[in-house]
This record gives structure tokens, sequence and C-alpha cells, in this order.
């Protein structure tokens, strides 16, 4: 089916961020982004090109500044800096389309969120309920009432980086489940995880379990080992990220190894019981029934009455691991 315009066949082009955000976007937000590129000379910003916005969409200055604030936060328009005092409208950002059955989402980099003013907060908050129910919803998680630079923060997590309710409630969530409830701790996690290239919350609701089972097993395994409060090293916390997340193993594997540390050595370590783990994995141990079955069948094949694992062999593997820096 081939289609033309009716009144004329020129057309101008939009963005591809604009894509991204089109289902958020209000009517007015639409509004402006099209009479701003059906009018290029609106965007010099000028007190002139001001009210000829106001003219042609009808609309006040506070929700031109408020829309202008939303595609700002798209990632779609972009303030230039100028010595005008005037409300600066900003200048469209060339953004390559991807696909236009799925537009590729753009966020923007871990970079220093934004100050909005008391203008910009209040008309935002009064242009969408959505932000004003995540408000709610953060301080219910958090058990407090947010402050005016909490809010801008929390704010500018979603109408500057992009990132969705359900992304930003999950890392409230986690902040508030390990009681670190602060929104700078949120602000710094969202970075953190954008630059992993963590942007959908699915994947971070995966992340976020996986790094509070970490911390979890973390805190058995300072018990188990008499590690006490000293900070893991890098090497023991490369050790408990494969045990968690490439093997698969729980605590209570964890635990058989450590059973078999002790029975071998009187100096358990978390290199030692590495070795062991790493031996079980290629021999197909996956549950903790695996591994006491291994740990018969290697007593009777050692021929040790009641005895253990044969020490020199695990402690052989663990440290030549531990210098190959594994």
């Amino acid at each position: 089916m081939k289609l033309i315009f009716n009144y004329g066949n020129s057309a101008f082009v939009l963005p591809g961020a604009v894509l991204d955000r089109i289902d958020r976007a209000t009517k007015k937000d639409i509004k402006l982004i099209l009479t701003l590129v059906s009018e290029p000379s609106l965007l010099s910003g000028t007190r002139k090109s001001i009210d000829e916005i106001i003219r042609l969409t009808g609309m006040k200055r506070e929700e031109i500044e408020a829309s202008i604030s939303f595609w700002r936060g798209a990632g779609v328009l972009e303030e230039l800096d100028t010595p005008t005092q005037e409300i600066e409208t900003p200048k469209i950002k060339e953004v390559p389309v991807q696909s236009a059955e799925k537009p590729q989402k753009k966020l923007k980099s871990a970079d220093s969120l934004p100050h909005y003013s008391t203008e910009e907060l209040t008309s935002l908050l009064e242009k969408r309920a959505e932000y004003r129910f995540l408000i709610d919803e953060c301080q219910q998680l958090f058990g407090k009432v947010l402050g005016t630079s909490e809010i801008n923060m929390l704010i500018a997590l979603t109408d500057y980086l992009g990132l969705d309710g359900e992304y930003i409630l999950l890392l409230f969530a986690h902040c508030g489940k390990m009681e670190h409830k602060s929104v700078r701790t949120v602000e710094k996690l969202a970075h953190r995880f954008l630059d992993e290239g963590i942007t959908d919350a699915e994947t971070l609701g995966e992340r976020l379990s996986f790094l509070e089972k970490a911390e979890e097993t973390e805190n058995k395994l300072r018990k188990l080992f008499g590690i006490n409060s000293r900070a893991f090293t890098k090497k023991e916390k490369a050790l408990l990220e494969k045990w968690l997340s490439e093997y698969k193993y729980d605590i209570d594997i964890i635990e058989k190894a450590y059973e078999v540390t002790i029975d071998s050595t009187q100096n358990p370590s978390l290199p030692y019981a590495g070795a062991i783990m790493d031996r079980w994995y290629s021999e197909g141990v996956r549950t903790p029934e695996d591994a006491e079955k291994n740990i018969s069948e290697h007593k009777k094949n050692k021929g040790v009455d009641g005895g253990s694992f044969d020490t020199d062999e695990f402690l052989e593997v663990a440290l030549k691991r531990s210098f190959e820096g594994k």
C-alpha cells in the first residue's frame, strides 16, 4: 500500500529518541516538539521566538518550560549556553532512528543529575501524576518524608536519566532492605548499573537479587571461616561470585566444602574451599546431595576409613589458583 500526504510531500524529521518517550508524553509535549521541528527559527530562544511558540501552541509559558524539561530529560533537546537571560528554547539533537517498530532506548550516561528550580519541579509534579505516585511509593519504602533536594534527585532519575518507575522502585526497595536509606545511594547505584548496561527493570531485578544473595552468603562465610569484620579481598569476592553466579551453588554446598576443609586442614581458607568446589563442579556436583555423595565416594576410593580428602592434593590446587589469580 502506497501513501502520500494530501497537503504536499514535504516533511520534517523527528529525532529517533522521540519515539522512546512518546507513550509518556502529554498532548502539549507532542504539540511543542512538532511545533519546534516544523519551525526551526523558533529554536533561537529569543523573546520573539518564545512569544511565537505561545501563539502557535496556545500553551502557557510555564507549560512550555515543563515540556522543554521533559524532552531534555528524554535526550531530544539540549540547552545551549547563551548570554541572554530569556528562557532558552533548546536545540533538537540529531538522534538516528534504529527501527520504527522497536526504537533504541536512549539513556543519559552516568553523569551529574541536573538541579530543577522550584518552578520546574512544581510544574512537573502538577503535570505528571506518575511522578507524584513515584514520590509517595519511594517515601513508603524508606519510611520517611523526602526533602526537596531528595525529590529533585528522584525526579531527575526518571525525567533526566529516563529510568522508568519500576526501575527506580527496585533501587529504593533494595536500599531500604540493605538499610542504606539515602537517595544519594540510590543515585549512585543507578549510575553504576547504567554503566554496566543494565537499563531495564527485569535485568535490574535479577542483578539486585544476586547482590542481596551474595551479601547474605558473605555474612555466613565470615562466621564459617572466622573472617570476622574485615572486608573481603577482590580475589575472595571473585570466588564468591563464581560460586553463586557461574556454579549456581547455594550456601548448603559451600558449607559442605567448608566441612571438607576442616577435616583436611587446621587453617581453612576460601581458596582451599574453592579448589574443592572447582573439582565438584567439573565432576557434575550440583546439589548438596551430590556433594555428600561425592565426599563418600572420594573417601571410599582413597581407602581411608573415616578419613578425609587428600590435603596436599587440594592445597596444591588452591595455591596454584591463588598464584594464578583465579
